[in-house]
């Protein structure tokens, strides 16, 4: 048996008293002997210990004393902390599903499937074994030992044949062609109320579409501006008679679409202020779209060479520009016409319009002032709504027809006739002025007066209203033969009846009745803004709506941009169905 440090140490303390106070050799020979051979056997025993350290060590990283501290992370001793983690450990394992439930899970095995987490909660108050899919967020579900807890999301690993359809897509993940139905078919000034009457409510604010033809199982979408359904549209059959009215959105204004159950027509409200976002569309169904391959030769009789897609179809189905350098092309096949989808590369023959010259003279309207950008000026929107060329824009702020006597804003009369701004050879040109002739009190006359002082002088009376008048239409039909010239009456203004011409009692629409009598004189047509235009801005909200200063707030007299939307729509309107162009 190996002695402990403690008896070791005590028993060479007592060989060495008994070498000391021994007095015979002989004995003291024996304890010497004695001790030497303890040590001995001392050392060796320590190095044997060490070597058995070593030996358990051998091949394994050695832990230093600095190393076990970090181990133990704040525990007393690394046993404490290892029983620690094993204790965590096994509280997570037990959260885990077992075998046969992954094993179910990979095999996509339910026990059941219920329509929401509640309806399973319900059916297994105290629980179940397997897992359970819950349709609503599609997760798997399984117990843990006391409540329900969220797996995994569900996936299938298969679509069944005819499982997908339009209805289970979202509605972002493919391209869907549609065609715009509303484009050319807007009333602006009343709109339909309960369709069932298929009666009209008078509003300037509103508008409707014209009945537009539907047809049986497609789908129409549209975008409406209020969530009452007998303020949004109807339905109506074949002969124009109602028969429902149309869905509302989920929130105003929003969009909103209907599936057609009969042949028929529809016919959508608007807000005026609010056309730039609205739209009523034909969805094609993207499953069942059949593609054509259509030649050149398709198109023999055709009096156009085919060569571009028109670019507004190209974008909706997301195919490139590129002309047909082998003359073929695929198109998508409609119940209407396939020849709705090409596109002459340069012109269109059947638009009067495209590419023609204008100029428009006028004051601070023409200039703009109370629109946002240029583009948005009336001039420059009949023109992109027309396909014309860019305008020539010749609006002067605070411009008069007739000049004044301390002229310091050249008036349309030193424009046009003294300084001959309108550019050469243009196919119309616009005169849209007046107001500001009311406004500071520019004599009017009568026609004959104006006559006789020709006769009497010579020349027209260019710092009378009637004077002026036939100065500008004379000069104009001598030098700009060719051109197609239209005048444009002003449009009624906030204070117009609280602000009579001074010098002569006279009221704006004196001004506008010259303008109506010289152009008649003359036969030159007028586009009568003042007695045609729906915009009123002695009315409140016409005010808030459709006018707008130099400073950004109404002032009821500067149009909008919505306000000159208004005069554009109603000058496209006249050109395109009342105008008669002489070249």
């Amino acid at each position: 048996m190996t002695e402990s440090t403690s008896e070791y140490k005590k028993r060479i303390e007592e060989i060495k008293q008994s070498i000391e106070n021994e007095p015979y050799m002989a004995k003291m020979r024996e304890d010497i002997a004695e001790g030497i051979s303890k040590t001995g056997i001392r050392q060796a025993t320590v190095e044997e210990q060490f070597q058995a350290v070593i030996d358990e060590t051998t091949g394994k990283d050695v832990i230093s004393a600095p190393e076990v501290i970090v181990a133990r992370d704040g525990a007393q001793t690394l046993g404490e902390r290892l029983d620690s983690e094993k204790a965590e450990v096994s509280a997570q394992l037990a959260q885990k599903a077992s075998k046969d439930e992954l094993n179910a899970l990979g095999e996509l095995k339910f026990s059941g499937e219920y329509n929401t987490l509640s309806d399973l909660q319900n059916a297994y108050p105290t629980g179940s074994e397997g897992v359970f899919l819950v349709i609503a967020d599609g997760f798997v579900y399984r117990w843990d030992g006391s409540t329900w807890i969220q797996t995994v999301k569900f996936q299938s690993d298969g679509i069944a044949d005819n499982s997908v359809t339009p209805d289970k897509v979202y509605k972002d993940a493919v391209s869907v062609l549609s065609e715009d139905l509303s484009e050319g078919n807007l009333i602006v000034g009343k709109y339909v109320i309960n369709g069932g009457e298929n009666t009209y409510q008078e509003g300037i604010l509103h508008g409707v579409t014209d009945y537009i033809p539907v047809y049986a199982g497609e789908t129409i979408k549209y975008w409406a501006y209020t969530t009452r359904s007998n303020d949004i549209g109807a339905l109506y059959d074949v002969d124009k008679v109602y028969t429902e009215l149309l869905n509302p959105p989920d929130t105003a204004p929003g969009d909103a679409e209907i599936i057609i159950p009969s042949d028929g027509f529809i016919r959508v409200n608007f807000n005026n202020g609010q056309l730039d976002q609205f739209y009523v569309r034909r969805v094609i169904d993207s499953f069942a779209l059949e593609w054509l391959e259509l030649k050149k030769s398709n198109f023999s009789n055709y009096s156009v060479e085919l060569s571009v897609l028109a670019q507004e179809v190209l974008d909706e189905i997301n195919k490139p520009a590129d002309t047909l350098a082998d003359g073929v092309v695929t198109l998508p096949k409609l119940s209407q016409s396939v020849l709705d989808f090409i596109a002459q590369p340069t012109s269109d023959p059947y638009n009067p319009f495209d590419d023609l010259t204008s100029t428009f003279v006028g004051d601070s309207i023409t200039q703009g002032v109370g629109t946002t950008s240029i583009e948005k000026r009336y001039s420059r929107v009949i023109a992109a709504t027309l396909s014309m060329a860019t305008p020539q824009t010749l609006g002067t702020s605070g411009s008069t027809i007739a000049k004044r006597v301390d002229e310091t804003i050249k008036s349309f009369v030193t424009r046009v006739c003294d300084e001959n701004q309108i550019t050469s050879g243009q196919d119309f040109i616009f005169n849209f002025g007046g107001l500001n002739d009311f406004a500071n009190d520019i004599p009017l006359t009568s026609m004959n007066e104006s006559l006789e002082y020709y006769v009497t002088n010579g020349s027209w009376n260019e710092y009378e209203f009637f004077g002026s008048l036939h100065r500008i239409i004379t000069y104009i039909r001598d030098n700009h033969p060719l051109s197609n010239l239209i005048f444009i009456t002003p449009i009624h203004y906030e204070k117009e009846n609280n602000h009579p011409n001074q010098t002569q009692g006279l009221k704006l629409l004196d001004y506008v009745k010259a303008i109506r009598e010289v152009c008649e004189y003359y036969g030159v047509p007028i586009i009568d803004l003042f007695a045609d235009l729906p915009l009123d801005p002695k009315n409140a909200t016409h005010k808030a709506v459709y006018t707008r200063g130099g400073n950004g707030e109404p002032d009821g007299t500067h149009p909008s941009d919505a306000g000159n939307d208004l005069i554009a729509r109603k000058v496209i309107n006249y050109l395109k169905y009342q105008y008669v162009i002489t070249s």
